[in-house]
């Protein structure tokens, strides 16, 4: 988290840094004409459509735009994308209509504010026939809780001369009427909010005096016992220039400051920008490239939920351009992503009887070239019936994961993690693994689960080899897990050998006969040299090895 006393240190540390120029961040390499961004036709309009706002994994797209409609001048409108659940896809976006809760376009008796404003029965909107633009919305348990818009001071709303940013609330299921934030606003212009997912946090723009250059991009937090907005805090010349930086927005795990300004050096007037938060202050940004960025203006850049596309606005000339400033989709490239840890944790269940395995389940992760591999545990509170999570690792995102998870006497189970996307730092994946159990041949009657141990020490022999030989003669191979458990499938009352080997410790066969008392097989190594020659690898395997022709042959 930034706190706002770390921000006042930096302020006073940091030298004016205006002469500092911006290298281009390396993020496309050559760009290909099917990764540039994609003009969404069915939004734009010959008037300026402005600032989109993705959400729910795109599912919605809120948005500013001048286009006539109820009301005069900039108002918020909205469309719905039928295509959302395909994240690759393009999106099949429904005419635009003028932003009113809920989404869904079902009215409903709560969904109201306290003061209606000639808003359509049963639903809520803050479109007026002022300038209404700049949303950021503050969701929780799914649903829109909080929305903050750049406006004019009008009759029965409030405010300071200027630009200024109010914001509604829903709680006891009603939206509150639109109100100024006194604490944040001034006599001058302050715009263009990015309120934080968890809306402890938020990032304005404002000309007030005090700043480096004409817009500047300044910080706030809110105490939430009071609910209060901290005074904003420049963010410093390190961020700011000489010239203007607008529409900050900050990437989910709170890494990447992205805006826009046009200060020199730029591709074209306003071009965007990235400065990566390095746990003490944001660093000097990057120019986002050819990738986002062309010879006109390109402002207002937004990010999914899961990172994988981001929307901006840009006057650019283009084939499919509708008039003035257009809204434009982009696939997100994978350098952009910050890679954070998350947990990956869980239970591994047999299917049939949903309980945990009776031994343990070995687990690969696969990442490129590197396997992590983990044991599950069997765990049972002191109730004796809550089962807990039996395996726990730490995992990247940015990455995809292949897991596969066996246990002896169970099919394997392969799947995939895919935490490629923004993800939120410290965020835990917790999921349950039902394994089939394999069936065995009907005359079988039980599995008897068994552990190969060192006789001197009591520690399990991983990588040992354990064979069966049946009354018939028939010799099967045993699976043996990481913790060095198998499991003998046996009929009933079946007299069996088993033969166990382990590298460097003599092998030994022993007896065993199916019975209610026979519930676990223990079998104890000794360390040192096999009697078997073979199972060393001895020279005088091959000097034992006895070959045998047939009778007045010379073929064996």
């Amino acid at each position: 988290m930034i706190s706002v006393a770390a921000i006042s240190i930096v302020l006073q540390a940091q030298p004016n840094n205006q002469t500092n120029s911006q290298t281009a961040l390396n993020l496309e390499g050559t760009v290909l004409a099917d990764d540039l961004p994609k003009n969404q036709t069915v939004l734009n309009h010959p008037w300026d459509d402005y600032s989109p706002l993705p959400l729910f994994h795109e599912k919605y797209l809120i948005f500013q735009s001048a286009r006539p409609g109820t009301n005069e001048g900039h108002d918020l409108w909205y469309s719905f994308n039928s295509n959302y659940r395909d994240r690759t896809d393009t999106p099949k976006w429904s005419i635009p209509i003028p932003l009113a809760f809920p989404l869904d376009g079902s009215p409903t008796d709560t969904m109201q504010s306290l003061q209606p404003n000639q808003n359509p029965p049963g639903q809520f909107s803050l479109n007026s026939d002022g300038f209404e633009g700049h949303p950021s919305i503050v969701i929780a348990n799914g649903q829109p809780v909080e929305i903050y818009i750049t406006s004019k001071a009008e009759a029965g709303r409030g405010g300071f001369s200027g630009l200024n940013i109010y914001y509604a609330r829903y709680r006891n299921q009603r939206w509150s009427e639109l109100r100024h934030i006194n604490e944040i606003n001034s006599d001058y212009d302050d715009r263009m909010p990015y309120v934080t997912p968890d809306g402890r946090r938020m990032f304005i723009v404002s000309n007030r005096p005090g700043g480096y250059g004409g817009d500047d991009i300044y910080y706030t937090e809110r105490n939430m016992k009071t609910g209060l907005w901290a005074p904003p805090l420049n963010l410093g010349p390190l961020v700011n220039s000489e010239h203007d930086e607008i529409t900050p927005f900050l990437t989910a795990n709170g890494q990447k400051l992205v805006f826009s300004s046009n200060r020199p050096g730029g591709l074209g007037g306003f071009d965007i920008y990235i400065s990566h938060y390095n746990d003490i202050e944001f660093e000097l940004p990057l120019n986002a490239g050819r990738l986002f960025n062309s010879h006109r203006d390109d402002e207002a850049f937004k990010l999914t939920d899961d990172g994988l596309w981001g929307y901006f606005a840009s006057d650019r000339q283009h084939v499919d351009s509708k008039g003035r400033f257009d809204i434009y989709r982009v696939a997100v490239p994978e350098a952009m992503i910050e890679s954070v840890k998350l947990t990956f944790t869980g239970k591994i269940l047999d299917a049939s009887s949903r309980l945990p395995l009776g031994l343990d389940a070995t687990i690969h992760i696969d990442f490129e070239l590197i396997t992590k591999v983990l044991t599950s545990k069997r765990k049972v509170k002191n109730d004796g019936e809550t089962i807990e999570n039996n395996f726990k690792t730490e995992l990247y995102t940015g990455r995809s994961y292949k897991v596969r998870i066996s246990a002896p006497g169970y099919h394997p189970y392969q799947t995939v993690l895919d935490y490629r996307g923004v993800i939120p730092p410290n965020r835990i994946d917790e999921r349950i693994f039902y394994l089939e159990p394999i069936k065995q041949d009907q005359s079988y009657e039980r599995q008897i689960t068994g552990i190969v141990v060192d006789d001197a020490t009591n520690l399990p022999l991983p990588g040992s080899r354990i064979t069966k030989i049946e009354s018939d003669g028939k010799s099967v191979a045993l699976e043996v897990d990481t913790s060095a458990r198998f499991s003998v499938p046996v009929r009933n009352s079946e007299s069996f050998q088993l033969i166990a080997r382990s590298p460097g410790y003599v092998s030994q066969d022993q007896s065993y006969k199916e019975s209610k008392e026979l519930k676990e097989i223990v079998i104890r190594l000794k360390a040192g040299k096999s009697a078997d020659p073979c199972e060393e690898k001895d020279p005088e395997c091959i000097n034992n090895s006895r070959i045998y022709f047939g009778l007045n042959s010379t073929e064996i």
